[in-house]
């Protein structure tokens, strides 16, 4: 090869790399444990960080990382900050872990919240009302944690609910009740209608919050899972939360989630991204079919092989379940390359 060739040829390599995003896992050790970062492509690690300390001075990462200072102070258009416990068995030493996940500002249009039309009758319904209200303080504020946190353990049953908050105060245990009473009468055909209807249409979001609840006593009907998955892309947090709680506990079972191809495909591509890592879960656990590999993974890898590539526990079995799952289970082993590979013969 000449030499004017060859340097026109390095020049090409040397312009295609520059332009190519970071897309790496970014991880750093600090005194609140391992810190990890997915979601990183045009931003470095040193510009998250200097980004911190120029909003918040003295502060760094680990210190200020909450999904507030993300999305609202640096823009980014969707955060999580989570942090994690763990250890290998009962003898091993605890491992923290604070995991970050981002959707840097220019890639918005990952994130697609339902835009479904609602309401405009925005009250609160009368059969959800007494839930509402005892979790709502004298200024009108609806305190949202007061519901979640008993929802989490309704579905394990009597036993699993009343020892989960046998130590819990007088006042918690109050609300855990009130809400596991409350769910424990609506088991009809008319619950589940009403429920999921509100879910999809309800303009107060307290109402569809509720409502996602409701629908934790119907698991055995595919429409359940359906209407629960598409609220994980309800506009409001808290929704979201309840439906992710709910999905959560569903015991497994197999799913046709042939019609939801296009939620479950923003939900894998960067919506919602504190549900990320539930939804791979979700659709190994309900065996998806392999012949939908192509539509949910064509061109939409980015987030599944990131948690492939993660250090944090559980992130890189979650996805590799997925993958073997839709590869008809057959496994590539836990190199994101050969999977990269697999998805583009799709």
């Amino acid at each position: 090869m000449h030499d004017c060739a060859l340097r026109k040829l390095l020049t090409a390599v040397a312009i295609a790399l520059v332009a190519q995003p970071i897309r790496a896992q970014v991880a750093y050790d600090s005194p609140r444990g391992r810190v990890e970062i997915l979601g990183l492509q045009q931003w470095s690690l040193q510009m998250l960080r200097d980004s911190v300390r120029s909003r918040i001075p003295g502060m760094e990462l680990h210190d200020a990382a909450c999904m507030i200072v993300l999305r609202d102070s640096l823009g980014f258009a969707d955060a999580l900050v989570n942090s994690l416990w763990y250890a290998s068995s009962h003898d091993s030493p605890v491992q923290k872990f604070l995991v970050i996940k981002l959707i840097e500002p220019q890639e918005r249009e990952r994130v697609q919240w339902l835009q479904t039309r609602r309401d405009t009758f925005n009250v609160l319904r009368p059969e959800y009302a007494s839930i509402v209200l005892a979790a709502t303080d004298t200024g009108g504020g609806f305190w949202t944690g007061r519901v979640l946190w008993p929802l989490q353990f309704y579905g394990g049953g009597p036993q699993a609910r009343s020892e989960a908050i046998a130590t819990a105060p007088t006042s918690v245990r109050a609300d855990a009740e009130r809400l596991w009473t409350f769910l424990e009468r609506r088991h009809t055909d008319d619950d589940w209608r009403r429920a999921r209807r509100a879910l999809r249409q309800d303009g107060q979001y307290a109402n569809r919050l509720i409502a996602a609840s409701v629908l934790a006593n119907f698991p055995e009907r595919d429409s359940t899972w359906y209407a629960l998955t598409e609220a994980l892309r309800d506009p409001h947090e808290a929704v979201r939360a309840a439906a992710a709680a709910v999905l959560q506990a569903f015991p497994p079972r197999t799913i046709d989630w042939g019609s939801q191809v296009e939620t479950l495909r923003l939900l894998l591509g960067g919506t919602n991204v504190g549900a990320t890592q539930q939804v791979l879960e979700m659709l190994a656990r309900t065996q998806v079919s392999p012949s939908l590999a192509r539509p949910l993974l064509r061109q939409n890898t980015y987030w599944v092989l990131s948690h492939l590539r993660a250090g944090y526990p559980g992130a890189a079995q979650s996805a590799r379940a997925l993958l073997v799952q839709l590869h008809g289970g057959v496994d590539l082993g836990p190199q994101a390359a050969k999977w990269s590979e697999w998805v583009t013969t799709l």
